[in-house]
């Protein structure tokens, strides 16, 4: 098989390759683009190419740049509303980055809940991470039996981050294995 593409190198300018047929593998590894449209085209190609070979990790690899550079374009407010969809989602293409945002977010309100007061009267670090981790798989359990006020605020949140979280997982990982 044929390997085209530049690996680690600069290319200046336009690199759209509309031209090009591909048989073979193209890799475009840790080369840096001038131009994002250039950049978003040849990453396109690439994994195009490498969906036909049938390596899937180099084609989510190329897929991830396509979407980087493509949020890159957009207008200032959306790009970085958007960094929310590229780094812990990982464009659907990384599942544990999700399931190490997942896990961040579960301790950090466990702490929360704990410096505060803790939702319940026995405040233990260990039934704080344990509201916590069923109120991000289950949104509902933490909705109900979390007290008012600011807690309650925080569960709500909690379950809302939690209730997007877990499906989005679900499928990511699906999506990675089960093909």
């Amino acid at each position: 098989m044929v390997m085209y593409g530049l690996t680690g190198h600069r290319i200046h300018g336009n690199a759209w390759l509309s031209f090009l047929k591909v048989k073979g593998e193209l890799s475009f590894k840790d080369t840096i683009f001038d131009d994002p449209k250039g950049q978003e085209k040849c990453c396109r190609n690439a994994k195009s190419t490498w969906e036909k070979v049938g390596d899937r990790d180099k084609a989510d690899y190329y897929f991830y740049r396509e979407m980087e550079v493509k949020r890159k374009q957009k207008h200032f407010i959306m790009r970085y509303v958007e960094i929310i969809v590229q780094y812990p989602l990982g464009y659907g293409v990384y599942p544990y980055r999700l399931l190490f945002s997942f896990i961040i977010v579960f301790l950090m309100f466990a702490f929360i809940f704990w410096i505060i007061g803790g939702v319940f009267t026995n405040n233990t670090l260990i039934n704080n991470l344990r509201f916590s981790f069923l109120t991000m798989i289950i949104p509902v359990y933490g909705v109900i039996n979390a007290k008012t006020g600011i807690l309650g605020l925080f569960t709500i949140i909690e379950a809302i981050i939690g209730a997007f979280t877990w499906p989005a997982f679900l499928v990511i990982f699906t999506r990675k294995y089960m093909r």
